[in-house]
C-alpha cells in the first residue's frame, strides 16, 4: 500500500547592491565540517562507524540563526557532534527534494539517519543546547529505526472526496477564523488555495464572503507599512505578532489574491497594496535581470529578533542598513512571480508588468531547460528535480500562449507535461515530488498532485490533447483513493478538482485575420480577469481555415470573439462591453 506524506496549509530604492549577501559561514558555524547531503555522506559514516546528522535551515529564519549562534556553536555541542556524527547542513529553499520530504518540520529541522539512510530521529524547530544534547546522546545509546509515520489510506467511506460541494464548503466554513480572519490556527496568514475557494463561491455564501473580506482585510496587518512587501505571517493567533522574514514565493502569492479580491470587489485599496508588494520585491529582490531573488532575512542582526527594526521609519532603518537578501533565483518562486504580474496587469492595463512576465518566463524557458525536458530549480542544480517548479513553469507557459498565442510556447508547455508525466509518476498513478539524484526517498504529496493535474488538464484542454487531460483524470483519481488524516484541509483542492471534472471548460474563440493586435490583447485581458484558470483561449485565422472552420466561421467578420463548450456558442461578441456582460449573466445564472 502506497503511503502518503501531509502537508496541511497552516505553513509554515536603497541600492540592493549595499545589502550584504549571506555566505555559508554565516548560516551555521565554521567550527563544525559541514558536509553537503550526498549520497556519499553515508559511506562516511560507514567507514567511521557514525550516525549522520542533516541540518536543514533557510537563511531567511530567525530560529535557524538562534540555533547557529547557539546551540551549535556551544563547545560542548561541538564535541559530541564531532565525536559521532558526520554532519551535513542544507538550505530547504536549494534543496527542494529536503523540502518536500520534512517540510512539516521546520525550520530549522534536525533529521538523524544511521548509516544505511534509515532515519533515527526527526526534530522540528530550535532546540536550546542541553535539551539537544539529551536527545542525541539517547540516539547514539539506542539508534532504533524510527516507525513509518506515514498516514495510512482510509476506506473510501470515509474519504472527504466523496462528499457534495455543499457538504464540503459547510466543513470548510467550520474549520475558518469567522472573528479573525484566516483559519482556525495560531498562524494567520492568506493562504491561496482557501482564498481562491472563497472567491469562487462566496456570491452564493455570505458567511464564505464576510470571512474573505475579514481575511483579507486583516492580512494588510502583515504589509511592511515603510518598504510594502508582506512578511510571512503572524503567530499568537492574531495579526500582529508578525514573523519578518520576506520569501518570493508568499509576494507572489499576496499579489495575486489580491488582484483575484481586487477585480470581484472593486477594491482599490487591495490592487494598491499588491503594487506596493511588486514595488517592494522590485527594489530589494531584483537588482540582477528580470528574475527576482528568493529572500530577504527576518533579522537585521542574525538571530535578534527585530520587531523594534520594523517599527522604524525608513530614514532609521537605512541608518541601521538592511536585512540580508538570498539572492538565489530559483524556478518556481519566478514562474509564480510572472504570473501574479500578468494579474497585475490584468488589473491595471500597465503594459510594464506584462512586458517583465514575458521576459521572466522567456529566461525561465532558455536557462533553466534541462535535456531531460524539465526544468532545473536553479541554473546551477540539475540534479534534483521538483514537481512544484516544474508544475508552476507549466503554468508560466500556458499562460505565455494564452496571452500571445505564440506556438513556441504551446509546444515547450507540452513538451514539459510530458516530460513531468515521464519523470515522476508513481505506481498509482500519482506523482512523485522530486526525482533525479535523490539521496532520500521521495514522497507523494496531495496538494502538489493537485496543482500539477490542474495544470496538466489545462494544456491539455488548450492543446486538444487526451493522454494529457486522461493523465491529469488519473492523477486526481490517485489521490481520491489515498486520503490523509486532516484531509479536510485539502477541501479547496477537492472542490477545484470535482469543479474540474464535472464542468467541460469555456472556450473563447477569436476570430481574426491579423493577431498580437492592441484590441485582440484588451479581448485577452477582459477573458483573463472574468475567468483566469477556467477557460481556453483559440485563435483562428480567417485566412487559414480549415473546412470545419469554414462552415462555421466563413462569415464571421474579423475580430469577433464566441465563448463556446460542445453543446453552445455565444452570440458575436464585438465589444469589451458585450464580453463583460456575457460573463455578467453567466455568474448570475451559475
Amino acid at each position: 500500500m502506497m503511503k502518503f506524506w501531509f502537508f496541511s496549509v497552516s505553513i509554515l530604492l536603497f541600492a540592493c547592491n549595499s545589502t550584504p549577501e549571506i555566505t555559508e559561514d554565516e548560516m551555521h558555524g565554521t567550527d563544525l565540517d559541514w558536509k553537503p547531503f550526498t549520497k556519499s555522506i553515508f559511506e562516511e559514516a560507514k567507514s567511521q562507524d557514525k550516525l549522520v546528522l542533516l541540518n536543514i535551515g533557510a537563511n531567511w529564519c530567525h530560529w535557524c540563526h538562534v540555533m547557529d549562534d547557539s546551540t551549535y556553536a556551544n563547545s560542548e555541542v561541538q564535541s559530541f557532534l564531532q565525536q559521532h556524527f558526520i554532519l551535513s547542513h542544507e538550505d530547504q529553499d536549494s534543496r527542494s527534494d529536503l523540502f518536500s520530504k520534512y517540510r512539516n518540520y521546520g525550520w530549522p529541522a534536525t533529521i538523524i539517519f544511521n548509516s544505511n539512510g534509515d532515519e533515527l530521529l526527526k526534530l522540528k524547530g530550535y532546540h536550546e543546547k542541553s535539551k539537544f544534547l539529551s536527545l542525541l546522546d539517547d540516539v547514539v545509546k539506542n539508534p532504533t529505526v524510527m516507525v513509518d509515520e506515514s498516514t495510512e489510506s482510509v476506506t473510501e467511506t470515509d474519504s472527504v472526496s466523496n462528499s457534495s460541494i455543499e457538504k464540503l464548503i459547510t466543513t470548510f466554513n467550520s474549520l475558518i477564523d469567522h472573528q479573525k480572519g484566516s483559519l482556525k490556527t495560531p498562524k494567520k496568514l492568506l493562504t491561496k488555495n482557501t482564498i481562491d475557494l472563497a472567491l469562487n463561491f462566496s456570491s452564493k455564501n455570505d458567511s464564505l464572503k464576510n470571512w474573505l473580506t475579514l481575511s483579507v482585510k486583516n492580512s494588510y496587518l502583515l504589509l511592511d507599512p515603510v518598504w510594502g512587501g508582506v512578511y510571512q505571517y503572524s503567530t499568537n493567533s492574531d495579526w500582529k505578532h508578525q514573523h519578518f522574514e520576506k520569501i518570493l514565493r508568499i509576494q507572489a502569492e499576496y499579489i495575486s489574491m489580491y488582484c483575484d479580491y481586487s477585480f470581484q470587489f472593486s477594491d482599490k485599496v487591495t490592487i494598491q497594496n499588491a503594487e506596493k508588494i511588486y514595488n517592494y520585491c522590485n527594489r530589494f529582490l531584483s537588482d540582477r535581470s528580470p528574475l527576482f531573488d528568493n529572500s530577504q532575512d527576518a533579522d537585521y542582526i542574525k538571530g535578534v529578533e527585530s520587531s523594534n527594526y520594523y517599527s522604524l521609519p525608513e530614514e532609521e532603518r537605512l541608518k541601521l542598513g538592511t536585512p540580508a537578501v538570498n539572492h538565489q533565483q530559483f524556478l518556481k518562486e519566478n514562474a509564480m512571480m510572472s504570473i501574479a504580474l500578468v494579474k497585475l496587469w490584468a488589473n491595471t492595463s500597465n503594459a510594464n508588468y506584462l512586458i517583465r512576465a514575458k521576459e521572466m518566463v522567456d529566461i525561465l524557458a532558455l536557462d533553466f531547460a534541462q535535456p531531460n525536458g524539465l526544468f532545473s530549480r536553479s541554473i546551477e542544480d540539475n540534479e534534483i528535480y521538483s514537481l512544484e517548479d516544474n508544475t508552476a513553469m507549466l503554468e508560466a507557459l500556458t499562460m505565455a500562449y494564452q496571452i500571445s498565442g505564440k506556438a513556441d510556447y504551446l509546444e515547450k508547455a507540452e513538451e514539459l507535461a510530458e516530460a513531468i508525466l515521464s519523470n515522476f509518476s508513481a505506481e498509482n498513478g500519482s506523482l512523485f515530488s522530486s526525482c533525479g539524484s535523490l539521496v532520500v526517498e521521495s514522497t507523494i504529496l496531495p496538494q502538489s498532485n493537485y496543482s500539477a493535474a490542474f495544470a496538466l488538464l489545462q494544456i491539455g484542454n488548450i492543446s486538444k490533447t487526451e493522454r494529457l487531460t486522461n493523465s491529469a483524470e488519473s492523477i486526481l483519481h490517485a489521490i481520491y483513493r489515498s486520503e490523509f488524516d486532516s484531509s479536510e484541509y485539502l477541501i479547496p483542492s477537492i472542490l477545484f478538482s470535482k469543479k474540474h471534472l464535472d464542468e467541460e471548460p469555456l472556450h473563447a474563440v477569436w476570430i481574426s485575420d491579423k493577431f498580437g493586435t492592441n484590441r485582440e490583447l484588451k479581448f485577452v485581458q477582459t477573458i483573463l480577469l472574468n475567468s483566469f484558470n477556467t477557460i481556453v483561449i483559440d485563435r483562428v485565422d480567417l485566412k487559414n481555415l480549415s473546412p470545419e472552420q469554414e462552415l462555421r466561421y466563413g462569415s464571421t467578420k474579423p475580430n469577433t470573439l464566441f465563448i463556446c463548450t460542445s453543446v453552445f456558442c455565444s452570440s458575436p461578441i464585438t465589444t469589451i462591453e458585450q464580453l463583460n456582460e456575457f460573463f455578467k449573466s453567466r455568474t448570475q445564472t451559475d
